[in-house]
């Protein structure tokens, strides 16, 4: 979601300027790609990209297709076909292997309900939510059309989407063809942020909380003490819990995509905040910072509280991965790394040794 925002970002200032443009959205790949479907890239009339489809082997004839697009004024569908060895056809020496679709819509700054607008009003919810992309190689396309989620409904009421039946608990990309017109919709699911929470509001917790605000991630920071705790030491967009230890269950609203990071320094404030977080199942990320013996030692006394673990593989203690890790901010990279792999439900393990592929 932090590319989307970018892209937002970007597309308020060449609104204000006039300055026109378009958006690129990987809508479908057949496989090996850098980037995934969903990916996206705004691209103004002077060549300027904010966000990418991929890995910048494609950006060079994005742009000239881009343009191309803008020029005529028509949302057009480009495919890229790597598969081929010999792919210098293309001008560009790709060499990812895979179809790669891309669409490119021009944008008009008139209408509420252009491809920025929807991502912008996607943006805005953070209860995961589908961007609906229509898509064609035969007939017209219709781009970027509607947005669902399902606290809010659709963006677009008088959209074509707005009567069709479909899966209105989409939790991942997906896509519905009508075979009639040869006509395809591509559900770009978006997920809730990633959202940190940072027991103990310490000079360490800021680095972490910089570094995952730079990965987009929601960051919560939950501390008793009102002179650490403050938006002068975390930035305005950290939001901050003043309080108990308690209260860092009040900060959670979507729990799969939670994780917590218990860094007060402080033995019985981390203690208590963890005796609220691990009777939560669906609470995928619990890390402690410090020795393993921290976390023996605070398993003894949640016995003593009559606290259940009825899941202690949500508990990283110590958290992070093993990479050597000394200064705040090596902590932080090492476990924000962790995070990602739990969240992401993947090994953490060196791409090196997949046998499978990576994209």
């Amino acid at each position: 979601m932090n590319e989307i925002k970018n892209i937002i970002d970007q597309y308020k200032l060449l609104k204000s300027s006039g300055t026109s443009s378009v958006l690129a959205t990987v809508v479908q790949v057949e496989g090996s790609s850098y980037r995934r479907e969903g990916a996206r890239m705004l691209i103004d009339e002077y060549g300027n990209m904010t966000g990418a489809i991929s890995g910048g082997c494609l950006e060079g004839d994005a742009l000239k297709k881009a343009l191309l697009s803008l020029y005529k004024n028509q949302i057009t569908l480009t495919t890229y076909d790597t598969t081929n060895e010999d792919d210098a056809k293309l001008g560009a020496q790709l060499g990812c292997n895979g179809v790669i679709d891309v669409l490119f819509e021009p944008i008009d700054y008139t209408d509420e309900n252009n491809p920025i607008e929807i991502l912008q009003w996607a943006e805005s919810h953070e209860d995961g939510l589908v961007v609906i992309v229509h898509y064609s190689k035969i007939s017209p396309n219709q781009g970027t059309i509607n947005a669902f989620s399902p606290t809010y409904g659709f963006k677009n009421h008088d959209g074509v989407l707005s009567s069709l039946s479909f899966d209105k608990d989409i939790k991942q990309n997906t896509y519905l063809s009508d075979e009639t017109n040869q006509t395809n919709y591509f559900f770009n699911f978006l997920k809730p942020k990633n959202h940190l929470i940072i027991v103990g509001a310490g000079n360490d917790a800021i680095i972490m909380s910089n570094l995952a605000q730079n990965l987009g991630w929601k960051v919560t920071v939950v501390d008793g003490r009102h002179t650490h705790a403050t938006k002068e030491r975390f930035g305005d967009s950290c939001q901050i819990y003043l309080g108990n230890a308690e209260e860092v269950v009040a900060s959670i609203k979507f729990a799969k995509y939670t994780a917590v990071a218990l860094m007060s320094h402080n033995f019985q404030y981390d203690l208590i905040a963890m005796s609220k977080l691990i009777v939560l199942n669906d609470l995928p990320y619990i890390g402690l910072l410090g020795p393993k013996k921290k976390w023996e030692k605070m398993k003894e006394h949640l016995a003593k509280m009559d606290v259940n673990l009825p899941n202690e593989q949500q508990v990283f203690a110590p958290m992070g991965f093993d990479i050597g890790a000394e200064t705040p901010s090596e902590i932080a990279l090492s476990t924000l790394a962790e995070m990602t792999s739990v969240l992401n439900q993947k090994s953490g393990s060196s791409l090196k040794f997949k046998t499978s592929r990576i994209h």
